[in-house]
């Protein structure tokens, strides 16, 4: 089984184990732990944030690992998003609890029934991957319902549209004349992304016309982005975060990000990609490390006390991605380099700091008990640049929305690690895959080695690396000498066929590199694209240690 695989195993037993199975498989979003014993605990994200996410990740992590039966856990998350379609509006509503509750979240009482746009986009994800999964009419009809939902509270302007308000009450009554809300690409813009996606993939018009007038009103008739993609976004205070003039949230903006670039795709708007790219750009260079890490807030807390949420990081990496279908290829580079480190890195494989040797009684909202069992696999929400306990004010704290994140992140480099266009191969991600076209195995950070086994027959291309010395290059088909012909932006290798093994050596430089990220000091040494130690090392539980395979 290949890397990526296996860590998407490690994420679904995650998915199956993080459930409140006296609540239906509910899962629990917050997961403590910075005290005996943990506690794992509902708040308001685990309903249609936290369940479409799960749906949606459950069937990739099974496409991934060619399970194709459905398993109790997910069959009854699937039963528990299908639920809070409860209203007849074809909206997804958060469930109104029996009795206020306090949110470690919000840090207030909460009690409230409402359909919010981000919870809308996250479902829009689960319900467009399940249809895939098995083309079912009802969750299509499902679909559509929901699409027709969104179309009666948006606001219409011309040929562009905004929301006014960041959540919807049963039996709202849109005003056709309410100015937009602030900050749209946190309630608005993170449904982009899933709303092109459902018009291209399954040619759903409404769909797109979502998608293009919330594009158009971001791009057009908003500053979110100045001319040089700068972010404008200036902090807030603390009630205004928990409001809906959410300000400088990485993840939604992200995802705002890689929806406007896919718009731009399918609808030939090359500016619309630029704009986008511009953003994603301006983010990267000034606020994330190369190799993948970026923090959860601009203007929270400031630079130096973020964490890094693998929401942000499965963005970045579907904004990436999005460039480099446009045509910027020198974008899957960076997929790559995201993927082998902070991605990897962002995953719990270590529990020891989830201890539950004290003894507490279990709650409606909270499980006292196992709780290391619960997360293992699961990802990082605020992690640091050389250790998973970040500089957050919210650090030794697990967001479980970001365990179905890792995973989608981890499909998405999966699944374009190559592309097939008719006979050709084109290699774009050099990271391990076996299908039955291929199998791709590599041996950074140990050596600069990989090989190609051809199970059928096909022409090969291997997109070049900017730090490869392309002269010094060594390769071979079955022991014999093959010299590759530059073909643009890849390396050509000729036709393989069945049974072929292509071995493709090169060197692997050791760089030590000074970085200033997170509002600090580090010297990162990379043995190719690999990182493999950051300098001065994590204090409490280090990343990047012992990398040498």
């Amino acid at each position: 089984m290949d890397t990526l695989c296996k860590r998407v195993e490690l994420g679904y037993r995650y998915l199956n184990s993080n459930v409140d199975h006296r609540r239906g498989f509910l899962p629990y979003f917050s997961t403590m732990f910075k005290h005996d014993p943990a506690e794992a605990r509902h708040d308001w994200p685990d309903f249609g944030d936290l369940t479409g996410r799960y749906v949606e990740s459950f069937i990739l992590a099974r496409r991934m690992l060619d399970i194709p039966e459905i398993g109790e856990v997910e069959a009854g998350v699937r039963k528990l998003l299908v639920s809070y379609f409860n209203e007849g509006d074809g909206l997804s509503y958060r469930p109104k609890p029996a009795k206020p509750y306090y949110s470690t979240i919000l840090h207030k009482e909460y009690d409230a029934h409402v359909a919010e746009g981000f919870d809308q986009g996250r479902v829009l994800w689960g319900l467009l991957t399940w249809y895939e999964d098995g083309k079912d009419p009802a969750v299509l009809v499902r679909l559509q319902e929901m699409l027709a939902g969104l179309n009666r509270v948006i606001v219409k302007r011309e040929d562009y549209g905004y929301y006014d308000r960041p959540a919807w009450v049963p039996g709202f009554i849109l005003d056709p004349n309410a100015p937009p809300m602030p900050h749209q690409f946190y309630f608005s813009g993170s449904q982009i992304h899933p709303l092109i996606e459902i018009a291209r993939r399954h040619g759903l018009e409404l769909a797109r016309d979502l998608a293009v007038r919330l594009t158009k009103y971001i791009v057009e008739h908003s500053e979110y982005f100045r001319p040089d993609g700068e972010w404008n976004c200036p902090g807030k205070t603390a009630e205004e975060w928990a409001s809906g003039h959410l300000d400088g949230h990485t993840h939604s903006r992200l995802a705002t990000i890689a929806g406007i670039a896919t718009v731009g795709i399918v609808e030939r708007r090359p500016d619309w990609v630029d704009f986008a790219r511009r953003g994603y750009d301006w983010f990267v260079t000034n606020h994330c490390s190369r190799y993948g890490w970026s923090p959860e807030f601009l203007g929270r807390y400031g630079v130096a006390n973020e964490g890094c949420e693998t929401c942000s990081i499965m963005d970045q990496i579907n904004a990436a991605l999005a460039f480099a279908e446009s045509g910027r290829l020198e974008y899957y580079e960076q997929v790559e380099k995201i993927a082998r480190n902070q991605l990897m890195e962002n995953q719990l494989l270590d529990t020891r700091l989830v201890r539950n040797t004290l003894e507490r009684e279990d709650t409606e909202l909270s499980c006292f008990h196992n709780v290391a069992d619960l997360v293992r696999g699961g990802f990082g929400g605020w992690t640091g640049p050389n250790d998973f306990i970040g500089n957050c004010d919210l650090h030794y704290c697990l967001m479980n929305c970001c365990g179905p994140a890792g995973i989608r992140a981890m499909y998405d480099v999966w699944k374009n690690v190559y592309q097939r266009d008719g006979e050709t191969v084109r290699l774009n991600i050099l990271m391990d895959r076996e299908d039955p076209v291929l199998k791709l195995e590599h041996a950074q950070p140990a050596q600069g080695h990989l090989t190609v086994t051809a199970k059928e027959g096909f022409h090969l291309l291997v997109l070049n690396r900017s730090w490869w010395k392309t002269g010094e290059l060594r390769a071979s088909i079955n022991g014999d000498s093959r010299r590759a012909a530059a073909n643009g932006a890849y390396l050509d290798f000729g036709r393989l066929t069945a049974g072929d093994r292509l071995t493709l050596e090169y060197d692997l430089p050791e760089l030590r590199e000074p970085m200033h990220v997170n509002g600090r000091n580090y010297t990162v040494t990379w043995r190719g694209d690999t990182v493999v130690g950051i300098d001065p090392p994590g204090q409490i539980m280090p990343l990047y240690t012992g990398r040498t395979a």
